[in-house]
């Protein structure tokens, strides 16, 4: 499996990466054990990016996959997100790399720009965890594209996070662009579009009471309805390619650029080694422009 370049600061990765932020609940119940499987089997893949970031706050998804990786460090890129202020940014580090049982992360995110906080002084707070030992590589989350112009100029931003799917396609229009003249890799979060790209959700109803995603305006009935739509025309082409549209969305993905690694959630092993295998897959150009027409242009704004 070829590796990726992550920007122009030496980060390089396998081209599929995990969010563990999968294993937290909101999806449904968490199996433990099996989570734990899939970093073990994602460890097979040399220098696989997983984001450790706990939505829950309870720490729990460093604590298992450090003990997944026990012994097996080198083999891996850590990733984590810290709030804007440099204080809590620092002290979240400190956390998750106790948690991990490691003395360093090997990228470090500004998880989101705090209004109140100069995006400088976040990102001069990563930069002083990069001079501790304690960071490989600075990146940010949820930004615009001033926003990277202004964070890049502090300390140099391997990596910017951003969602980027079929189905949401903003980052083309002002991100990515700015990211590739910085010299900034993307890490594509979300790019089964929260499962509306795996050809398993096809009805509201099979969401839990519970699920995040009932809260999400891309999960109310019309919006959904479109989305659909987009996806059962990649389900048409993904099955004359004998593939599952997960496996072809993230496909397509990965032909956007070398400098683009998918980093999508799972709590499933088989569906873990079937995103891994999209990275054997080869469009033509036909295919890759049938693709990108499904949506009429690029989404204009953030979710």
């Amino acid at each position: 499996m070829m590796l990726r370049r992550l920007g122009s600061t030496g980060l390089v990765t396998a081209p599929i990466g995990l969010n563990a932020a999968s294993f937290t609940l909101g999806c449904g119940t968490v199996d433990p054990i099996e989570a734990g499987a899939i970093v073990t089997q994602l460890l097979e893949t040399a220098s696989a990016l997983i984001d450790i970031t706990d939505l829950t706050g309870t720490g729990d998804v460093a604590v298992l996959v450090g003990r997944a990786v026990r012994g097996r460090r080198d083999n891996v890129v850590l990733a984590s997100r810290g709030s804007a202020r440099p204080g809590d940014i620092t002290r979240a580090c400190e956390a998750i790399l106790r948690r991990l049982g490691t003395d360093h992360l090997d990228l470090y995110y500004l998880d989101r720009v705090d209004p109140r906080v100069p995006v400088e002084d976040s990102v001069g707070a990563l930069a002083g965890l990069v001079s501790a030992g304690k960071v490989n590589h600075v990146g940010v989350s949820h930004v615009d594209a001033e926003q990277l112009r202004r964070a890049h100029a502090v300390h140099p931003v391997t990596v910017v996070a951003a969602e980027y799917s079929l189905l949401e396609r903003y980052v083309e229009v002002e991100i990515l662009p700015t990211a590739r003249a910085l010299g900034v890799g993307l890490a594509a979060y979300s790019p089964l579009a929260r499962g509306l790209l795996t050809g398993a959700l096809t009805s509201l109803d099979q969401l839990a009471a519970n699920d995040y995603r009932r809260a999400d305006p891309r999960f109310q009935p019309e919006a959904f309805s479109r989305a659909r739509a987009v996806a059962e025309a990649a389900e048409r082409l993904a099955s004359g390619r004998h593939l599952s549209v997960g496996r072809l969305a993230l496909t397509w993905l990965l032909a956007q650029g070398s400098d683009i690694v998918p980093v999508p959630g799972t709590r499933n092993l088989t569906h873990l080694e079937m995103n891994l295998t999209a990275a054997e897959v080869r469009l033509t150009p036909a295919e890759q422009a049938q693709l990108a027409s499904l949506l009429d242009s690029p989404a204009t704004r953030e979710r």
